[in-house]
């Protein structure tokens, strides 16, 4: 019933849905077909369609809500200036649901799911140039499904100097082809993703802490501009690991000249070092 609906609200000049129905392109050769019919209305009818087989979206900072998801039952959502876009319903909630435990704020909350007509790209794009409050975008990730527009869409991130975090899932076969049956997406080779994550600027993460943890960061303030890295730390054996694990990442961590050292000397204990 979902074209024939939608049929209708473009007649009645409704210009925008949100399309939560699943049965698309992620359950085969029938369901494909159907997305194909909602995708060719959506451009006779100019019609912009979220979905299907998605969550919908919720605009924290003014309090918008146009989707239905278990987080809703927490008693507040807290604002803040990280737009998340995610192409998994479920999991993209529950993931909001950390971050507001970890009391991450968040502009946005996009589930794209099937993508038969706007994208992740398009969703970038929007958070890039329309909503001043997004700083930083997070995104989890299954597929591309159009990898042109998703370059587009980064490149003018990081031209407007808003960092891209994604989490991308289905990196092995099997979950490539649990990510076709789950929202029809095309994962593609993830040597090739790294490769052009890397050339983009996108900053890859490989958990679900990782995903808000990196983005809080980079929302508290400017982005850092260099690969140099002074640690301060408690703990010797702290700063040994930091140091290795920065080293690994290709960061440099270089040795504070003497007049560093002689200044961070007087603030801290007697038995404190600077190296």
């Amino acid at each position: 019933n979902v074209i024939p609906v939608l049929s209708e609200c473009a007649d009645n000049n409704v210009r925008t849905a949100i399309v939560f129905s699943s049965g698309f392109a992620e359950i085969g050769s029938d369901g494909k077909e159907k997305q194909r019919k909602l995708k060719e209305l959506a451009e006779i009818r100019n019609l912009r369609i979220c979905g299907p087989n998605c969550i919908g979206l919720i605009n924290f900072n003014n309090h918008t809500v146009l989707s239905f998801s278990q987080l809703l039952e927490i008693d507040t959502l807290i604002p803040g200036n990280i737009g998340f876009i995610s192409q998994s319903g479920a999991l993209g909630g529950s993931l909001v649901n950390r971050a507001q435990d970890m009391n991450i704020g968040l502009s946005y909350f996009i589930s794209s799911g099937n993508e038969a007509d706007l994208e992740v790209s398009d969703f970038i794009k929007y958070l890039v140039l329309h909503d001043e409050k997004t700083k930083v975008i997070a995104a989890l990730i299954e597929g591309f499904k159009d990898g042109p527009k998703f370059v587009e869409a980064a490149e003018l991130a990081l031209k407007h100097r808003k960092p891209i975090i994604v989490l991308k899932i289905g990196e092995t076969e099997a979950g490539k082809k649990a990510a076709a049956s789950h929202t029809g997406s095309l994962a593609g080779s993830d040597s090739v993703i790294d490769a052009l994550f890397n050339q983009k600027g996108i900053i890859r993460v490989y958990n679900y802490d990782e995903l808000f943890q990196t983005a809080s960061l980079f929302s508290k303030g400017r982005v850092p501009k260099g690969d140099r890295v002074g640690i301060l730390t408690s703990s010797g054996g702290g700063g040994v690991i930091m140091a290795d694990y920065y080293t690994k990442l290709g960061l440099k961590v270089p040795e504070p000249s003497q007049e560093t050292k002689e200044l961070a000397s007087k603030e801290i204990s007697t038995f404190g070092q600077v190296s």
